[in-house]
Protein backbone atom coordinates (compact mmCIF):
# COMPACT_ATOMS: atom_id res chain seq x y z
CA UNK A 1 0.00 0.00 0.00
CA UNK A 2 2.97 2.41 0.37
CA UNK A 3 4.23 1.91 -2.55
CA UNK A 4 0.53 2.24 -4.28
CA UNK A 5 0.77 5.83 -2.32
CA UNK A 6 3.94 6.63 -3.50
CA UNK A 7 2.92 6.05 -7.10
CA UNK A 8 -0.65 7.83 -6.74
CA UNK A 9 1.35 11.20 -5.74
CA UNK A 10 4.46 11.23 -8.28
CA UNK A 11 2.02 10.08 -10.79
CA UNK A 12 -0.55 13.30 -10.11
CA UNK A 13 1.93 15.35 -8.85
CA UNK A 14 0.07 15.22 -5.52
CA UNK A 15 2.95 17.06 -3.16
CA UNK A 16 2.39 14.66 -0.02
CA UNK A 17 5.17 12.95 1.49
CA UNK A 18 4.02 10.79 4.33
CA UNK A 19 2.09 7.52 3.65
CA UNK A 20 1.12 6.00 6.57
CA UNK A 21 -1.56 6.34 8.77
CA UNK A 22 -3.54 8.22 9.73
CA UNK A 23 -1.26 10.91 7.99
CA UNK A 24 -1.90 10.07 4.47
CA UNK A 25 -5.51 10.29 4.47
CA UNK A 26 -5.47 13.50 6.46
CA UNK A 27 -3.47 14.69 3.70
CA UNK A 28 -6.05 13.47 0.88
CA UNK A 29 -8.47 15.07 2.81
CA UNK A 30 -7.17 18.50 3.34
CA UNK A 31 -5.66 18.53 0.00
CA UNK A 32 -9.27 17.83 -1.32
CA UNK A 33 -10.21 21.93 -2.41
CA UNK A 34 -7.06 22.48 -4.00
CA UNK A 35 -6.34 18.96 -5.40
CA UNK A 36 -9.33 17.09 -6.28
CA UNK A 37 -6.96 14.28 -3.99
CA UNK A 38 -10.55 12.41 -2.87
CA UNK A 39 -11.89 11.82 -5.92
CA UNK A 40 -8.40 10.78 -7.32
CA UNK A 41 -7.67 8.35 -4.67
CA UNK A 42 -10.34 6.64 -5.00
CA UNK A 43 -10.10 6.17 -8.78
CA UNK A 44 -6.58 5.11 -8.75
CA UNK A 45 -7.72 2.36 -6.05
CA UNK A 46 -10.09 1.51 -8.46
CA UNK A 47 -7.57 0.83 -11.23
CA UNK A 48 -4.75 -1.02 -9.86
CA UNK A 49 -7.41 -3.25 -8.10
CA UNK A 50 -6.77 -5.15 -10.87
CA UNK A 51 -3.71 -5.81 -10.58
CA UNK A 52 -2.04 -8.26 -7.45
CA UNK A 53 0.91 -6.63 -6.45
CA UNK A 54 1.54 -2.37 -6.26
CA UNK A 55 4.62 -4.08 -8.27
CA UNK A 56 2.78 -4.85 -10.66
CA UNK A 57 0.93 -2.11 -11.12
CA UNK A 58 3.96 0.08 -11.39
CA UNK A 59 5.30 -2.38 -13.81
CA UNK A 60 2.42 -2.05 -16.47
CA UNK A 61 3.09 2.37 -15.95
CA UNK A 62 6.68 1.41 -16.52
CA UNK A 63 5.52 -0.93 -20.00
CA UNK A 64 3.20 1.44 -21.19
CA UNK A 65 5.73 4.51 -20.95
CA UNK A 66 8.62 2.61 -22.94
CA UNK A 67 6.68 1.33 -25.34
CA UNK A 68 5.10 4.59 -26.32
CA UNK A 69 8.36 6.44 -26.11
CA UNK A 70 9.79 3.93 -28.24
CA UNK A 71 6.86 4.11 -31.15
CA UNK A 72 7.37 8.16 -30.98
CA UNK A 73 10.88 8.28 -31.28
CA UNK A 74 10.60 6.51 -34.61
CA UNK A 75 7.60 8.11 -35.81
CA UNK A 76 9.00 11.65 -35.48
CA UNK A 77 11.52 11.49 -38.06
CA UNK A 78 13.73 14.33 -38.83
CA UNK A 79 12.09 14.98 -41.99
CA UNK A 80 8.78 15.97 -40.53
CA UNK A 81 10.74 18.17 -37.94
CA UNK A 82 12.37 20.22 -40.68
CA UNK A 83 9.02 20.04 -42.79
CA UNK A 84 6.74 21.54 -39.72
CA UNK A 85 9.28 23.76 -38.29
CA UNK A 86 10.82 25.01 -41.16
CA UNK A 87 9.78 28.74 -41.11
CA UNK A 88 10.04 28.76 -37.55
CA UNK A 89 13.18 30.25 -35.52
CA UNK A 90 13.05 28.87 -31.97
CA UNK A 91 16.25 30.48 -31.16
CA UNK A 92 15.24 33.77 -31.64
CA UNK A 93 11.74 33.52 -29.87
CA UNK A 94 12.08 31.11 -27.18
CA UNK A 95 12.64 32.77 -23.82
CA UNK A 96 12.07 31.47 -20.01
CA UNK A 97 13.07 34.33 -17.44
CA UNK A 98 11.58 33.35 -14.03
CA UNK A 99 8.97 35.40 -12.75
CA UNK A 100 8.80 33.74 -9.18
CA UNK A 101 11.04 35.96 -7.62
CA UNK A 102 10.05 39.03 -4.59
CA UNK A 103 10.39 41.59 -6.50
CA UNK A 104 7.43 40.88 -8.11
CA UNK A 105 4.97 40.49 -5.59
CA UNK A 106 1.61 41.81 -6.65
CA UNK A 107 2.22 41.72 -10.63
CA UNK A 108 -0.49 40.68 -12.69
CA UNK A 109 0.30 37.92 -15.50
CA UNK A 110 -1.64 36.78 -18.30
CA UNK A 111 -0.90 32.83 -18.91
CA UNK A 112 -1.91 30.92 -22.19
CA UNK A 113 -1.14 27.43 -22.23
CA UNK A 114 -1.97 25.04 -24.82
CA UNK A 115 -3.80 22.23 -23.54
CA UNK A 116 -2.89 17.90 -23.92
CA UNK A 117 0.23 20.24 -24.95
CA UNK A 118 2.86 17.05 -25.70
CA UNK A 119 -0.06 15.35 -27.42
CA UNK A 120 -1.26 18.93 -29.55
CA UNK A 121 2.73 18.94 -30.66
CA UNK A 122 3.16 16.10 -32.26
CA UNK A 123 -0.41 16.51 -33.66
CA UNK A 124 0.57 19.35 -34.89
CA UNK A 125 4.04 17.95 -36.71
CA UNK A 126 1.85 15.22 -38.71
CA UNK A 127 -1.31 13.49 -37.25
CA UNK A 128 0.17 9.87 -38.04
CA UNK A 129 2.58 10.24 -35.19
CA UNK A 130 -0.03 9.73 -32.83
CA UNK A 131 -1.92 7.43 -35.29
CA UNK A 132 -4.63 10.16 -36.67
CA UNK A 133 -5.88 10.22 -33.35
CA UNK A 134 -7.77 13.29 -32.68
CA UNK A 135 -7.39 13.88 -28.84
CA UNK A 136 -4.66 11.97 -26.55
CA UNK A 137 -7.66 10.28 -24.62
CA UNK A 138 -8.24 8.04 -28.00
CA UNK A 139 -4.97 7.87 -28.86
CA UNK A 140 -3.66 6.61 -25.51
CA UNK A 141 -7.05 4.31 -24.99
CA UNK A 142 -5.34 2.27 -27.55
CA UNK A 143 -2.51 0.55 -25.79
CA UNK A 144 -4.52 0.82 -21.93
CA UNK A 145 -7.13 1.05 -20.63
CA UNK A 146 -6.20 2.34 -16.89
CA UNK A 147 -7.72 5.32 -16.30
CA UNK A 148 -5.01 6.86 -14.09
CA UNK A 149 -2.86 6.79 -17.38
CA UNK A 150 -5.88 7.92 -19.53
CA UNK A 151 -7.44 10.79 -17.79
CA UNK A 152 -7.08 11.77 -14.23
CA UNK A 153 -2.92 12.45 -13.94
CA UNK A 154 -1.36 14.48 -16.11
CA UNK A 155 1.66 12.09 -17.85
CA UNK A 156 1.43 12.97 -21.01
CA UNK A 157 5.23 13.75 -20.79
CA UNK A 158 6.60 11.07 -19.00
CA UNK A 159 4.17 8.62 -21.81
CA UNK A 160 5.10 10.41 -25.05
CA UNK A 161 9.28 10.65 -24.24
CA UNK A 162 9.48 14.79 -23.06
CA UNK A 163 11.46 13.45 -20.82
CA UNK A 164 13.95 11.49 -22.55
CA UNK A 165 13.41 12.52 -26.23
CA UNK A 166 14.62 16.52 -27.02
CA UNK A 167 12.70 16.44 -30.12
CA UNK A 168 9.12 16.08 -28.45
CA UNK A 169 10.17 19.41 -26.59
CA UNK A 170 11.39 21.11 -29.60
CA UNK A 171 8.10 20.49 -31.07
CA UNK A 172 6.25 21.92 -28.54
CA UNK A 173 8.28 25.03 -28.60
CA UNK A 174 7.91 25.38 -32.32
CA UNK A 175 4.28 25.11 -31.39
CA UNK A 176 4.28 27.65 -28.89
CA UNK A 177 6.46 30.23 -30.80
CA UNK A 178 3.54 30.05 -33.75
CA UNK A 179 1.03 30.72 -31.53
CA UNK A 180 3.23 33.61 -30.09
CA UNK A 181 3.94 35.10 -34.25
CA UNK A 182 0.63 34.51 -35.76
CA UNK A 183 -1.71 35.82 -32.68
CA UNK A 184 -0.17 36.76 -29.42
CA UNK A 185 2.59 38.88 -30.76
CA UNK A 186 -0.33 41.54 -32.54
CA UNK A 187 -1.54 42.40 -29.11
CA UNK A 188 1.13 42.29 -27.19
CA UNK A 189 5.16 43.52 -27.63
CA UNK A 190 7.43 41.16 -27.23
CA UNK A 191 9.20 43.46 -24.52
CA UNK A 192 6.24 42.03 -22.32
CA UNK A 193 6.83 38.05 -22.53
CA UNK A 194 8.30 36.53 -19.99
CA UNK A 195 8.25 32.87 -21.18
CA UNK A 196 7.35 31.74 -24.93
CA UNK A 197 8.29 28.18 -24.46
CA UNK A 198 6.77 24.60 -23.41
CA UNK A 199 3.43 25.20 -24.40
CA UNK A 200 3.00 28.10 -22.21
CA UNK A 201 3.08 31.84 -23.02
CA UNK A 202 3.23 34.45 -19.79
CA UNK A 203 2.86 37.80 -20.12
CA UNK A 204 3.38 40.89 -17.67
CA UNK A 205 0.19 42.82 -17.63
CA UNK A 206 -0.09 45.95 -16.28
CA UNK A 207 -1.88 46.50 -13.04
CA UNK A 208 -5.44 48.16 -14.56
CA UNK A 209 -4.87 45.24 -17.72
CA UNK A 210 -8.51 42.90 -17.24
CA UNK A 211 -10.10 40.39 -19.33
CA UNK A 212 -11.91 42.79 -21.71
CA UNK A 213 -8.52 44.26 -22.42
CA UNK A 214 -7.07 41.26 -24.01
CA UNK A 215 -11.07 39.95 -25.74
CA UNK A 216 -9.54 40.40 -29.04
CA UNK A 217 -6.31 38.37 -28.60
CA UNK A 218 -8.74 35.61 -27.45
CA UNK A 219 -10.29 35.88 -30.66
CA UNK A 220 -7.04 35.63 -32.65
CA UNK A 221 -6.20 33.04 -30.59
CA UNK A 222 -9.67 30.62 -31.05
CA UNK A 223 -8.78 31.08 -34.93
CA UNK A 224 -5.28 30.31 -34.65
CA UNK A 225 -6.46 27.05 -32.42
CA UNK A 226 -9.56 25.70 -34.94
CA UNK A 227 -6.77 26.05 -37.98
CA UNK A 228 -4.26 24.01 -36.40
CA UNK A 229 -6.49 21.97 -34.29
CA UNK A 230 -5.12 23.09 -30.98
CA UNK A 231 -7.18 24.15 -27.68
CA UNK A 232 -5.78 26.55 -25.66
CA UNK A 233 -6.65 28.47 -21.92
CA UNK A 234 -5.93 31.72 -20.91
CA UNK A 235 -5.59 32.55 -16.81
CA UNK A 236 -4.94 36.01 -15.57
CA UNK A 237 -2.93 35.86 -12.19
CA UNK A 238 -1.35 38.09 -9.24
CA UNK A 239 1.48 36.88 -8.32
CA UNK A 240 1.66 36.29 -4.26
CA UNK A 241 3.56 34.92 -1.94
CA UNK A 242 3.83 32.85 1.81
CA UNK A 243 6.20 34.80 3.78
CA UNK A 244 8.14 32.22 6.31
CA UNK A 245 7.61 29.67 3.85
CA UNK A 246 9.34 30.78 1.09
CA UNK A 247 6.50 29.74 -1.59
CA UNK A 248 4.82 31.41 -3.97
CA UNK A 249 1.07 31.82 -5.04
CA UNK A 250 -0.80 32.92 -7.68
CA UNK A 251 -4.68 34.60 -7.20
CA UNK A 252 -6.54 34.19 -10.27
CA UNK A 253 -8.66 37.02 -11.58
CA UNK A 254 -10.21 34.48 -14.33
CA UNK A 255 -8.92 31.39 -15.69
CA UNK A 256 -9.77 28.99 -12.71
CA UNK A 257 -12.25 27.93 -10.71
CA UNK A 258 -11.75 26.32 -7.64
CA UNK A 259 -11.79 27.30 -3.60
CA UNK A 260 -10.26 30.93 -3.32
CA UNK A 261 -9.30 30.66 -6.98
CA UNK A 262 -6.12 29.92 -5.76
CA UNK A 263 -2.66 28.02 -6.74
CA UNK A 264 0.29 27.32 -4.59
CA UNK A 265 3.34 27.12 -6.66
CA UNK A 266 6.00 24.48 -6.47
CA UNK A 267 4.54 23.36 -3.38
CA UNK A 268 7.15 21.70 -0.44
CA UNK A 269 5.04 18.88 0.34
CA UNK A 270 6.94 19.07 4.24
CA UNK A 271 4.70 22.37 4.65
CA UNK A 272 2.02 21.72 2.26
CA UNK A 273 -0.52 21.62 4.68
CA UNK A 274 1.08 24.98 6.53
CA UNK A 275 0.32 26.40 3.31
CA UNK A 276 -3.31 25.43 3.08
CA UNK A 277 -3.84 26.35 6.74
CA UNK A 278 -2.31 29.94 6.24
CA UNK A 279 -4.75 30.56 2.79
CA UNK A 280 -8.14 29.58 4.61
CA UNK A 281 -6.60 31.23 7.97
CA UNK A 282 -7.15 28.50 9.94
CA UNK A 283 -5.12 27.21 12.95
CA UNK A 284 -2.32 24.74 12.62
CA UNK A 285 -3.31 21.24 14.35
CA UNK A 286 -1.24 18.45 15.37
CA UNK A 287 -1.92 16.55 12.05
CA UNK A 288 -0.52 19.33 10.13
CA UNK A 289 3.21 18.93 11.53
CA UNK A 290 4.14 16.26 9.86
CA UNK A 291 6.28 15.34 6.95
CA UNK A 292 8.91 12.57 5.71
CA UNK A 293 12.41 13.60 6.23
CA UNK A 294 15.01 11.05 4.54
CA UNK A 295 12.39 8.87 4.11
CA UNK A 296 11.75 8.83 8.40
CA UNK A 297 8.63 10.25 9.82
CA UNK A 298 8.97 14.14 11.39
CA UNK A 299 7.21 16.34 12.72
CA UNK A 300 7.79 20.16 13.09
CA UNK A 301 8.23 21.06 16.52
CA UNK A 302 8.37 25.20 15.96
CA UNK A 303 5.80 25.96 13.59
CA UNK A 304 7.08 29.17 11.74
CA UNK A 305 5.08 32.56 11.62
CA UNK A 306 3.50 32.35 8.11
CA UNK A 307 2.17 35.45 6.09
CA UNK A 308 0.64 35.81 2.74
CA UNK A 309 0.69 38.68 0.34
CA UNK A 310 0.19 40.38 -3.12
CA UNK A 311 1.86 43.09 -2.45
CA UNK A 312 2.41 46.00 0.38
CA UNK A 313 -0.86 47.84 -0.51
CA UNK A 314 -2.99 44.89 -1.45
CA UNK A 315 -5.57 44.86 1.17
CA UNK A 316 -5.87 41.12 1.53
CA UNK A 317 -2.90 40.80 3.44
CA UNK A 318 -2.97 39.13 6.28
CA UNK A 319 -1.29 38.24 9.55
CA UNK A 320 -1.29 34.52 10.71
CA UNK A 321 0.95 34.54 13.29
CA UNK A 322 -2.21 34.87 15.99
CA UNK A 323 -3.75 32.23 14.52
CA UNK A 324 -1.20 29.80 14.71
CA UNK A 325 -0.68 30.34 18.06
CA UNK A 326 -3.71 28.40 18.83
CA UNK A 327 -4.14 24.82 19.06
CA UNK A 328 -0.21 23.96 18.36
Amino acid sequence: MILLRKTFCEMGNIPINVFGNPHFINRVKLLNALYDTDRLWTEFIKATDYYKTSKDYTNHVDSITTQINSLISQRLTPKLIENATRNIDVNTFRRDIDIYKKANIGKKYARIYIRDKYFSALSWVNSSIVDNAKTYETFIRKYTDDRNIICNFDVQGKILGADTNLNVRYVLDALTIDMLIKAVSKYFALRYMCKVADGEIIIELAQNQGVISYKNLSEELSNWGKLNRINFEIEVFTLGYLEGLDTFVKKFETGKIGKDNIEIVNPDPSTIAIAIKTLDGLPIQEPDKYFSYNGHLSKFLDIPNVEVTYGENNLERRKIAQVLRQNT
